[in-house]
């Protein structure tokens, strides 16, 4: 038996740490976007890449992976899901993008793995208020 393939998340879980968003910017080929830009969903774009998964109708804009895959909902969710957070206001068009790495308790915050999280690629917890949905995409 050959070996098993290796997940975005898990890719995701390698690169740990890295403060370097202008390489994911870079991979993407989005070379119209400032070094500085966010890169939550360039990240999550790279590590699918990586994973044999090319999403061409992502954008830079994190609510672009709203389209990608299959809806969930948070109590089928598993680690390794896409959630997708709106930023700003609820309506607005700017949002974060990263993996569930914890399923939430009852009250407990969403515990999210991305790129762009504090500056690098981290685990942070989020309000669940914040979630627009959750996608399975492998």
């Amino acid at each position: 038996a050959g070996a098993a393939a290796v997940t975005p998340f898990e890719y995701a879980r390698v690169d740990l740490g890295n403060l370097f968003g202008a390489d994911y910017l870079s991979l993407t080929g989005w070379r119209h976007l400032p070094a500085q830009a966010s890169w939550c969903s360039a990240a999550m774009r790279v590590w699918h890449a990586r994973a044999g998964i090319h999403l061409h109708t992502v954008t830079p804009a994190a609510r672009s992976w709203l389209h990608v895959g299959e809806g969930v909902t948070l109590e089928d969710a598993r680690p390794g899901d896409v959630a997708v957070l709106w930023r700003g206001k609820p309506g607005g068009w700017q949002g974060h993008v990263a993996f569930l790495a914890k399923v939430p308790e009852a009250g407990e915050d969403l515990l999210l793995l991305g790129g762009n999280q504090r500056g690098s690629v981290c685990e942070r917890a989020y309000p669940i208020g914040r979630l627009l949905g959750i996608r399975r995409v492998f």
